[in-house]
């Protein structure tokens, strides 16, 4: 029986995995780039431009995605008669939104152009589970527009593009159980005259 307790992908891991995609890509573009994640107990603060700012906007669980039973058979040993079940997962969207905030509009272009050049459609992001296993999520532009803002930090001019995104998350605590197998089935027919 396989031991994983978790495979869900919840926040944490959607933030891990959009943190380690936007740095790759940005790797070497600029001389200093850092993503930020935007907590509401935590005062937002940006020390270093160009930058991109990542914050978990909203989660609705997702009857669309939803697997309708309960539980499913994950194995059978027809031999002896039992077999494993586990709970079904809970399927989420988990809306995102993705900032980059640039204090040269040249940068903030460079930014957008190295982001929609690999990702102006929908994708699959790699992250890990909650119990450690490789997997991927999709992810998908939530609306059609993005939004670019021209904001005063203070004295400073600062450019804004923002991104949002709907990632189907999911809920997947394994409760594996074992259960006996119906052995014999027995049909009774009358004969009709």
């Amino acid at each position: 029986m396989d031991n994983v307790a978790s495979d869900t992908i919840w926040n944490r891991e959607i933030l891990k995995g959009f943190i380690d995609l936007l740095n790759e890509k940005f790797a070497g573009k600029f001389s200093k780039f850092k993503v930020i994640v935007r907590k509401p107990d935590e005062d937002f603060k940006v020390e270093t431009y160009p930058c991109a700012v990542l914050q978990i906007t909203n989660s609705k669980f997702s009857v669309d995605r939803y697997y309708k039973k309960e539980t499913y058979i994950v194995s059978r040993d027809k031999e002896n008669y039992r077999g494993i079940v586990d709970k079904s997962p809970l399927t989420y969207d988990i809306n995102l939104q993705l900032d980059f905030y640039a204090n040269k509009e040249n940068d903030l272009d460079t930014l957008e152009i190295t982001w929609l050049s690999y990702f102006r459609r929908d994708f699959n992001l790699r992250v890990k589970t909650r119990g450690g296993n490789d997997d991927d999520v999709h992810v998908m532009p939530d609306t059609g527009v993005s939004k670019r803002l021209d904001e005063m930090n203070g004295k400073d001019r600062l450019f804004r593009r923002c991104f949002n995104y709907k990632v189907y998350g999911r809920i997947e605590e394994h409760d594996r159980r074992d259960i006996p197998l119906v052995k014999v089935v027995k049909v009774q027919t009358k004969k009709l005259n």
